[in-house]
Parts: structure tokens; sequence; C-alpha cells
């Protein structure tokens, strides 16, 4: 092989694996705790829990919901672009999900910022 085409396809190889790396680096950070473990020292930090969900709403395409777990209850916010990706068909008071997010702070209230519901 010329070392033109050994570049090309060494360039093209490396671009993938950095791809790849920062998708598994996005899931492989997930902490899974329950609603009690959550305080501000987790604000940042990628979370998955299980939980029931209480009560939802919906506003510009944004869905606000209440869940809760055996430890107490928070709220989860799902912004348009990844409600997009989510069957809200199925959002239902008491409907048991796996919810994954970042711990965020929002009026002096810790909630979580969900990139990803599973019903369960």
């Amino acid at each position: 092989m010329r070392d033109e085409t050994l570049l090309k396809l060494s360039l093209i190889i490396s671009l993938i694996g950095i791809a790849l790396l920062f998708v598994f680096a996005q899931a492989i950070d997930a902490e899974e705790v329950e609603i009690a473990d959550i305080d501000k020292t987790l604000i940042d930090n990628n979370i998955e829990l299980f939980a029931n969900i209480n009560s939802f709403y919906s506003s510009g395409g944004n869905y606000f919901l209440k869940i809760s777990d055996k430890t107490g209850n928070i709220t989860a916010v799902l912004f348009k672009q990844e409600a997009s990706k989510t069957d809200i068909s199925k959002l239902k008071i008491g409907k048991h999900i796996k919810l994954s997010g970042k711990i965020s702070e929002y009026k002096g209230n810790l909630e979580i910022i969900s990139n990803k519901i599973e019903f369960i």
C-alpha cells in the first residue's frame, strides 16, 4: 500500500475510535442511585435510577415529571430534543421507569435533566 493510502486509512480509523470513546464515555459515567442519595455533591454527575411517575405535564414540547422511589421524590425534565426520541404515549401516572440523566439545580431545587427514559 502507498503511504498516502495508509495515512488516510489511519486517520479514518482514529476518528472512528475517538467517536466511539465519546459515546461509551457518556454511558459508563452513570452511577445508579436512589433518590435519597441525590444531593448537591452530585450536581453535573450522570446517574441512573428506577422510579415511578407520580405526575407529569408538558410545556413547549418539554416534559416535567414528578418521580419517586421508596426513598423520596424529585423532578425530572425531558427536553424537547430528547422527548422526540422517547415514546411519549407510554408516559402514564404510576408507570415504572428507568431514568438516566444529569443532576442539576434549578431555582434552589435539585432535578434530573433526563437523557433517556426506559419504560419497564
